[in-house]
């Protein structure tokens, strides 16, 4: 589920303006965590090798630790040797490193330095790429009968009129919703029967636009263009740097 959170004392709500870095994890990446992953697999790992049934529950623990480690190496996309790789975590268990810990040091500086880079690039691809896309969608989708725009360039199709009053600014709104990215992949979506409440002054703007527009009873297709949702932050990990959102949303009510 995405968080809709403006800030640390604000109530969530499902659009929240506040953008967040959407970088690639570091969490999983960082090659402080592959460190401390080393660290601890040097506490708790085995030395026997066993068939996976045959594993007591110390030896899966540190197959476990292994196998993360595994992963977080791969996830950097840089050139290791996983036979030096286990031998380097063998001997730093053994306590007899053939690296000092200056040029450990030294080595893990410059690997953090090129995962930083390299998850730049293919943040900034990414960000092309979704900002390519979502400006042909938002052309094509235009041109669909029905389709209209505000003034700030969102679209928007009417599926159902309304009859009552439109919100003002500082009203709670009550709203059914789905979100979608342009390729169909849905990030959120509230509760059925369970309607969302929130302000509008705590919302992306482009749905705080479309919001002010709509009677109440109203459900409308909305189409936000990037610069008008997450921009080039997104929304880790559910939307990406420049990603066009689409929402259907239907406003039940307002106070």
């Amino acid at each position: 589920m995405v968080e809709f959170v403006v800030d640390r004392g604000t109530p969530v709500n499902r659009w929240g303006a506040k953008k967040r870095s959407h970088q690639i994890q570091s969490g999983k990446s960082s090659m402080r965590t592959i460190l401390n992953l080393c660290l601890w697999a040097a506490l708790i790992a085995g030395t026997a090798w066993a068939a996976p049934e045959a594993m007591d529950d110390r030896e899966k623990r540190s197959y476990a630790v292994g196998a993360n480690i595994g992963k977080n190496l791969q996830q950097q996309g840089l050139a290791f040797d996983p036979e030096l790789v286990a031998k380097g975590l063998i001997e730093a268990m053994r306590g007899n490193s053939r690296l000092t810990e200056t040029e450990l040091a030294a080595i893990i500086r410059q690997l953090r330095e090129e995962t930083r880079q390299k998850q730049e690039a293919d943040r900034q691809k990414l960000a092309e790429e979704n900002q390519r896309r979502g400006a042909a969608f938002l052309a094509e989708y235009a041109k669909g009968d029905g389709v209209r725009a505000l003034p700030g360039g969102v679209l928007y199709r009417v599926l159902r009129d309304g009859t009552g009053e439109k919100p003002n600014s500082a009203e709670f709104v009550f709203c059914h919703f789905r979100g979608t990215l342009v390729d169909g992949t849905e990030f959120d979506a509230s509760v059925p029967g369970k309607p969302m409440t929130f302000t509008l002054d705590k919302i992306i703007a482009g749905m705080r636009e479309a919001l002010l527009e709509m009677p109440v009873g109203a459900k409308w297709q909305v189409v936000i263009p990037a610069e008008k949702a997450y921009g080039a932050a997104g929304k880790a990990p559910a939307i990406g740097p420049n990603e066009t959102l689409i929402f259907e949303v239907e406003l039940v009510g307002s106070e």
